[in-house]
C-alpha cells in the first residue's frame, strides 16, 4: 500500500495554499472527488469530535466535501444543543441535524457539552444556536433515510464517529414516506461506504492509565447494534479502531498555542474553560479526524488491511477474521508518521469560518510538544 504521508502532506500543502491567498490548483490537482459526507457522532464527550467536525468544514468550504447532514448520537437535551451550536458556528445552519431523543447515557469522559450553558464577563453565551427548535429536528434513523432517499446511487459517504444506534437503526428500518425500500437496500442503493471509529483488536494502554484496554469506547456504547452492524451492513465498512489513534495524544498548550487566535472556536473554548466544570487534563487522543480524512481519500493512501470480516462479541471486544468476499477493512497511520498529523493540527486551526476567504494568512510559529 502507498504511504500515507504523500497523501495526507498534499492534501494540507493545498490547505496551506489557500490559506496563504495564493492560486487554487485546478480540478485535476486535487487528490479526491468531491464527497458527499454524513457525520454520525457522540458530540460533548471527546474533543477529536470537534477536530473531525474542523477537518470536514475546512474541506467543505474548499469544495472538496459537502456535508449533507450532522446527525448527534448522544441523548441529552444539552448535547443536542450543543451539536445545533456547532452548525450555527460553521455557518452551516441549512445542514439538517438529526437528534436522538433521550436520556440515557452511555458514561462520559469529557462532558464538554456543558459549554452551552457558559457565558462571558457581560452575561452573553459563548455558543450561539441556530434558532431551530429541536422539537423541529428529525430523529437520526428518519433523517438518514431523507437524506439518502435524496441522494444519487452509490453517492453518499458515512463517517461515523460515535456509537452505531443510528445507523444501526436505519438498517432496520422498514419502507416509509421517504422511500418504499427497506433500510438494508436504501443503504446499499445510495451508500458509497461507511467509514467508523471503532473497535479495539488487541489490549492496549492509554495515557495516565496502568489498566489495559480491550473493548473500545463507541462499541460499548451500543453492543447489541455494533453486532448487527457488522454482520449485517450491506457496504463496505472501513474502520479506524482505538489503537489506531494512541500514537496521537492530545495537547492542552498545542490546542490553546494554535487555536489563540480565535478565541470563540469551539476548541479553544472547550480548552481553555475545561476546569470550569472538570478537573484534570482533558487527556484526549485525536481518532476522529483521522476518519475523516480517509472519507476523503482511497484507503490505499492509508496503511490497510485486505477485505474480511470484524465481528463484535456479548462483551464488546473485536474480531476480525480475512476474508476475499469480505467487505470489512481495517485503516491505521504508521506512528512513525504522527509528526504528519500534527502539522496537518497545526494547519486545520488556520481555518475559521467567519473570516473572509475562511483561512487565516499569518503565519502560525510551530509548538514544540513534550513526547509522550
Amino acid at each position: 500500500m502507498k504511504n500515507p504521508v504523500l497523501s495526507i502532506v498534499f492534501l494540507f500543502t493545498l490547505l496551506t495554499l489557500a490559506s496563504c491567498g495564493k492560486d487554487e490548483p485546478s480540478e485535476r490537482e486535487k487528490p479526491f472527488e468531491k464527497v458527499n459526507m454524513i457525520i454520525d457522532a457522540d458530540l460533548g464527550n471527546c474533543t477529536d469530535d470537534l477536530l473531525a467536525l474542523q477537518a470536514a468544514f475546512a474541506f467543505q468550504s474548499k469544495g472538496w466535501c459537502e456535508i449533507k447532514g450532522l446527525i448527534s448520537s448522544r441523548g441529552t437535551e444539552k448535547v443536542q444543543r450543543f451539536a445545533d451550536c456547532l452548525l450555527h458556528y460553521y455557518n452551516a445552519d441549512n445542514v439538517p441535524l438529526g437528534v436522538t431523543r433521550n436520556d440515557e447515557s452511555f458514561f462520559e469522559i469529557t462532558p464538554y457539552y456543558q459549554l452551552v450553558d457558559a457565558v462571558d464577563e457581560e452575561g452573553k453565551p459563548l455558543l450561539e444556536g441556530t434558532g431551530i427548535p429541536l422539537s423541529e429536528r428529525l430523529d437520526g434513523p428518519e433523517l438518514y433515510r431523507k437524506l439518502l432517499s435524496e441522494a444519487s446511487d452509490h453517492s453518499i459517504t458515512i463517517v461515523c464517529i460515535g456509537f452505531t444506534t443510528n445507523i444501526c437503526a436505519l438498517l432496520r428500518s422498514g419502507p416509509d414516506k421517504y422511500s418504499p425500500l427497506k433500510g438494508i437496500d436504501l443503504i446499499r442503493n445510495k451508500v458509497k461506504a461507511l467509514h467508523l471509529m471503532g473497535c479495539c483488536f488487541g489490549k492496549v494502554r492509554q495515557r495516565y492509565s496502568t489498566e489495559l484496554l480491550d473493548v473500545e469506547y463507541n462499541i460499548m456504547g451500543d453492543i447489541p447494534s455494533a453486532q448487527e452492524l457488522f454482520a449485517k451492513w450491506p457496504v463496505e465498512i472501513h474502520v479506524f479502531p482505538v489503537e489506531g489513534g494512541l500514537v496521537f495524544p492530545s495537547d492542552h498548550d498545542e490546542v490553546l498555542s494554535y487555536y489563540s487566535w480565535q478565541p470563540d472556536n469551539p476548541l479553544y473554548l472547550v480548552y481553555s474553560r475545561y476546569d470550569e466544570w472538570h478537573t484534570g487534563d482533558l487527556g484526549q487522543y485525536w481518532w476522529d479526524p483521522f476518519v475523516v480524512l480517509h472519507s476523503m481519500e482511497s484507503e490505499e493512501l492509508y496503511n490497510c488491511t485486505g477485505s474480511g470480516v470484524i465481528s463484535i462479541n456479548e462483551t464488546g471486544r473485536s474480531v476480525y477474521i480475512a476474508d476475499p468476499d469480505g467487505k470489512h477493512y481495517i485503516i491505521d497511520i504508521a506512528p512513525q508518521d504522527n509528526y504528519i498529523f500534527y502539522e496537518s493540527l497545526r494547519l486545520l486551526s488556520k481555518f475559521n469560518p467567519n473570516k473572509d476567504g475562511g483561512f487565516s494568512t499569518e503565519p502560525l510559529e510551530p509548538y514544540h510538544r513534550n513526547k509522550f
